[in-house]
């Protein structure tokens, strides 16, 4: 049996903001209100200020999801484990919109489902 070792990371939230506010761009075919991150308010708020932003699926019947902080950590933690290789474009800040959009369908779908 193979062992697993865990090991702990850390993400600038400074970076955050860049990846967040891409994705308000890469997001546009399956979230509606992600838009809202482009705003440097509405990302700040949402990393330090205890804020939250609806965002809307379009593509699963319009359901809707909030995206918190608590989110974007459990985003962070299915990348690292499904999306290595998008998740060091975040550890290296080197990311794009896909990133954002891998990152926000983590956080909100808790995998990828479009792309």
């Amino acid at each position: 049996m193979e062992k697993v070792i865990t090991v702990k990371v850390e993400v600038k939230t400074g970076y955050l903001e860049s990846v967040l506010a891409s994705a308000s761009r890469g997001t546009d075919y399956w979230a509606e209100g992600a838009g809202e991150l482009a705003y440097e308010s509405v990302v700040h708020g949402l990393l330090y200020g205890g804020k939250s932003v609806k965002i809307t699926d379009t593509e699963d019947d319009d359901k809707k999801h909030t995206l918190t902080l608590a989110k974007i950590e459990k985003g962070l933690a299915i990348m690292a484990k499904d999306e290595p290789s998008e998740f060091a474009e975040i550890l290296s800040e080197d990311g794009d919109m896909y990133t954002g959009d891998i990152l926000l369908q983590c956080a909100l779908l808790g995998e990828v489902r479009y792309s």
